[in-house]
C-alpha cells in the first residue's frame, strides 16, 4: 500500500499520483461537486462552515487524488480554487476571509483559515518542483496570521481549532514555511489538556480523541518525554470497540479517526478499516447525477461532507506513516 520510499516522506504531504479510478471502491470522478463550484472558483459554503473552508477542503480532497494546478484530473478546479482562495487574503494581516487576526479568535473563522493555510500549503508541495511564488508568498502571510492567533496556553481557543491549526502549521513547515517547533509542541501540550480521556470510551468525543492522537504522532520533541502521546494510541484502541461507532461519528470525525488510526497501523488500523469499509463506503453515491458525493448528514453540507468523505477513502494511498510505526 505505501511503500518504503514513501514512509520517509512528511506525514500529511505523502501524496501518490492516482486516480480513483484505480481504486476497487471509490469512485473515480467527482462530476456533481465539480459542476457545484462557482465560475469564480469557491463552493458555497454551509450552515456552520463559510465558503472559505468547504472551499480549502474541496481543494484538499482534489489535491490527494493527484491533482495540481497544472496536472492531474481535476487540474482546472484546483487551479480556479487556489486563485480564488488567494484573493480572499487580506493582504497586510495575511488572514484569509476575515480582515484581522482578531477575528481568528473565534472558532469558525479560525478554522476556515486553517483549512486555508493546510489547503495551499499541501498545494506547494505537490508542486515543489515548479515554483509558485503567489502561493508561497501566501503561506508565508497565513502562517503568520495563524501564529498571531496562538493564545498564551499555546492554543487556539477549543480543541478542535487548536489541532487543525497544528495541523496546518506541520504542512506549512513541511512545505517549507518556517515554523518553529516551539509553537507546535506548545500546540500539542494544550491540545492534551483540552481532550480528556478519561471515562467510558462510549462517551468520549471520538474526533477530539483522534485529534490529540494525530498532532502526537506529527508534533513530537526531542526528547522521550516529548514523542508520541501514548495514554491518546490507548484511547484509540478502546474507541474501535465501541459498538456502531462509525455510524455515531459525524464526517469530519470519521476523516480524523481514520487518519489517527492509519498512524497508530497494528490491531487500530485493521479494526477501523473494517468500519470505514462498512460505514463511509456505503455512503458514497455510486449512481445517478449525484455520483460521487456523499449525502448531507449532521449539519453537514454536500460539497463538506463529499470532502471529508473522498479524504477519508484516500487515506489509503495517500499519506504515509511516520517512519517506524507499522
Amino acid at each position: 500500500m505505501i511503500n518504503q520510499a514513501l514512509a520517509a516522506l512528511p506525514l500529511f504531504l505523502a501524496v501518490l499520483p492516482l486516480a480513483y479510478a484505480q481504486q476497487d471502491d471509490a469512485i473515480p470522478d467527482l462530476p456533481r461537486i465539480v459542476q457545484s463550484q462557482s465560475a469564480g472558483g469557491s463552493w458555497q459554503g454551509d450552515q456552520a462552515v463559510g465558503a472559505v473552508g468547504v472551499t480549502s477542503l474541496q481543494l484538499l480532497s482534489m489535491i490527494g487524488d493527484g491533482s495540481g494546478r497544472a496536472a492531474g484530473p481535476w487540474k482546472d478546479s484546483v487551479g480556479k480554487a487556489a486563485r480564488w482562495l488567494l484573493a480572499q487574503q487580506d493582504p497586510e494581516t495575511g488572514c484569509i476571509g476575515v480582515f484581522d487576526v482578531a477575528s481568528l479568535r473565534n472558532e469558525k473563522e479560525l478554522l476556515d483559515h486553517a483549512w486555508a493555510t493546510y489547503a495551499i500549503s499541501e498545494l506547494i508541495f505537490v508542486e515543489r518542483e515548479s515554483a509558485w511564488e503567489e502561493g508561497e508568498a501566501a503561506r508565508g502571510l497565513a502562517v503568520r496570521a495563524l501564529l498571531g492567533a496562538q493564545r498564551e496556553d499555546g492554543g487556539f481557543g477549543t480543541a478542535r481549532a487548536t489541532g487543525w491549526a497544528a495541523i496546518a502549521l506541520v504542512s506549512a513547515r513541511e512545505s517549507g514555511a518556517p515554523v518553529d517547533s516551539v509553537e507546535l509542541i506548545a500546540a500539542r501540550y494544550a491540545l492534551q489538556r483540552m481532550v480528556s480521556l478519561e471515562g467510558d470510551p462510549a462517551h468520549l468525543d471520538g474526533g477530539k480523541v483522534a485529534l490529540r492522537c494525530l498532532v502526537g504522532f506529527m508534533v513530537q520533541g526531542p526528547t522521550a518525554a516529548q514523542s508520541m502521546d501514548e495514554p491518546a494510541i490507548t484511547a484509540m484502541a478502546k474507541l474501535m470497540d465501541v459498538p456502531d461507532l462509525w455510524d455515531a461519528l459525524d464526517p469530519e470525525s470519521r476523516l480524523l479517526i481514520t487518519f489517527a488510526a492509519y498512524q497508530c497501523g497494528g490491531e487500530i488500523w485493521k479494526k477501523a478499516n473494517v468500519g470505514i469499509k462498512t460505514s463511509v463506503l456505503p455512503r458514497q453515491v455510486l449512481k445517478g447525477e449525484l455520483r460521487g458525493s456523499f449525502l448531507p448528514e449532521r449539519g453537514f453540507g454536500e460539497a463538506r461532507a463529499t470532502a471529508f468523505g473522498v479524504m477519508t477513502l484516500s487515506a489509503y494511498f495517500r499519506y504515509a506513516r511516520i517512519v517506524g510505526l507499522r
